[in-house]
């Protein structure tokens, strides 16, 4: 899994495996961008768009489609680990 942040944007994308053929985006009902490999299916990333602003309102954002929670080991890692980056900065 590949995982990139924009500062300037304040998004953070998940990025699992490239795609193999066309990519559809589909809006989830949380607003975050699922981008699929139309040829099979899957879910090859996930655009969380305000990022940082969610998590220092409280939010506690979720993916269900793909498992991911800011409460969960990995996301609270990616949310500490972006934080601290933000104060050295």
């Amino acid at each position: 899994m590949r995982i990139t942040y924009s500062k300037d944007a304040d998004v953070l994308y998940l990025s699992f495996t490239p795609p193999m053929g066309r990519v559809a985006s589909v809006e989830n009902a949380n607003g975050d961008i699922l981008r699929i490999d139309t040829s099979s299916g899957t879910i090859i990333g996930v655009t969380i768009q305000l990022f940082m602003y969610r998590i220092s309102t409280g939010e506690k954002i979720e993916v269900p489609e793909i498992g991911f929670s800011t409460s969960s080991p990995m996301g609270a890692s990616i949310v500490e680990n972006l934080q601290v980056r933000a104060n050295c900065a």
